[in-house]
């Protein structure tokens, strides 16, 4: 082969997002393939053309392989750390009008060797504006030590497929690895419907910016995970939910969330999950439940903050203005706690007492002012029962 021995292979998979520069017509994208040089930016290699895509718009599937090989469009060593892949993504119009999207590059003497997963490449117009994204897989092949010689369309997919599936052990290593915010994976998922059809979705979670909940979002594929536009559904997890295992429909490796709340549902509702594998069941529900003992620990914090500056100021009044309550200094060290009940914190007040008590079934207090925020003005000298049994508030009127 006069010395061309390495040959560059490409998987051109499909694009997303593209510009649509004219909104009057459809678009039917394609791409073109080629190699040009870096120094020159001029094509040192033939154009190749993937099929269009009709009416694909500002998506395309295309799926389609390509090689540069042989005496005529194989490689020297020189020519792989001089050239660069290009590619090229163009629209038709019609019979005659076409368009130029954008385009992208990359230098071959960084995948000298080896083969890349599918991997998305943002493609850049003429302007230097974004277009658009194009997936490929890329291989830089040395001849002289693979022996069978160049991939076949059909070698090529089959150890991309295997490149791209994680061993079980990697899988396992990896997910133990990961911190609960930061689990993501595939998973089976139940439908909610009539049918209840099981389907494997890419899950990540997220937590909310207060804390006080998270939420398990999924998408069809782990490549449209990195925007949020493109997820199919987001189950809401809060402090009352919970995570167990459980048996359903004949599956192994399930588990479900109860109390879950979806941005789409009405309705609250238990949301049934199944793992790849036991460990990876076991992993999810482990990270689940550390997640949720976050959030009801944040949420517990939230209601201590929520003791108001008027119970400070109760515990600074003199034992004389406590009445009965403490009839000393030790007494006033004992417990004393003000929570203020209710989502506007507002509601009621119940005083918690672990101070040594009076034999009597219930204690007066009388003030004149309580100071709280927010503010609580009750009627002056009102008149506060206390039970001493269960240290709750009979009654609050004035006297």
């Amino acid at each position: 082969m006069s010395g061309r021995n390495w040959c560059v292979q490409v998987l051109v998979v499909q694009a997303r997002g593209l510009s649509k520069p004219s909104m009057a017509f459809s678009q039917s994208p394609y791409a073109t393939i080629t190699l040009i040089d870096a120094e020159s930016e001029k094509r040192v290699r033939d154009k190749q053309y993937t099929k269009v895509h009709p009416d694909g718009n500002k998506n395309a599937i295309w799926n389609e392989f390509f090689s540069f090989k042989g005496d005529k469009n194989g490689l020297t060593e020189d020519e792989v750390h001089k050239f660069q892949l290009f590619v090229g993504v163009r629209a038709k119009y019609n019979m005659i009008r076409k368009t130029k999207l954008g385009d992208f590059s990359l230098d071959l003497k960084d995948w000298k060797g080896k083969q890349s997963e599918k991997q998305w490449h943002d493609i850049f117009n003429s302007d230097g504006l974004l277009a658009g994204e194009v997936q490929i897989s890329l291989s830089v092949v040395d001849l002289n030590k693979r022996k069978s010689g160049p991939h076949t369309e059909k070698s090529f997919k089959e150890s991309l497929r295997r490149l791209s599936k994680p061993t079980d052990a990697q899988r396992k290593l990896s997910m133990k690895m990961m911190k609960p915010e930061d689990m993501c994976g595939y998973l089976w998922k139940r439908g909610r419907g009539i049918h209840a059809n099981w389907k494997k979705r890419y899950f990540q979670v997220v937590i909310a910016e207060d804390e006080l909940k998270f939420s398990l979002e999924y998408f069809k594929h782990k490549s449209y995970a990195d925007k949020s536009s493109n997820r199919q559904g987001v189950v809401v997890i809060i402090p009352e939910s919970g995570v167990e295992r459980c048996e359903i429909d004949n599956r192994s490796n399930t588990f479900k969330l109860t109390d879950t709340s979806g941005a789409t549902l009405a309705r609250t509702d238990n949301f049934y999950l199944q793992a790849e594998s036991e460990d990876g069941a076991r992993i999810w529900i482990k990270a689940i439940k550390e997640l949720l003992e976050r959030i009801n620990r944040a949420d517990r914090q939230k209601k201590k903050s929520a003791v108001t500056l008027g119970a400070k100021v109760f515990l600074d009044l003199s034992t004389l203005h406590k009445g009965v309550l403490f009839q000393n200094d030790d007494e006033r060290i004992g417990k004393v706690f003000a929570e203020l009940h209710g989502d506007d914190a507002t509601s009621a007040l119940i005083l918690y007492v672990s101070a040594p008590m009076s034999p009597s079934p219930s204690l007066s207090i009388s003030f004149t002012h309580l100071h709280t925020h927010p503010p609580i003005h009750p009627h002056p000298h009102t008149h506060i029962q206390l039970d001493t049994t269960t240290k709750e508030i009979n009654s609050a009127m004035p006297a």
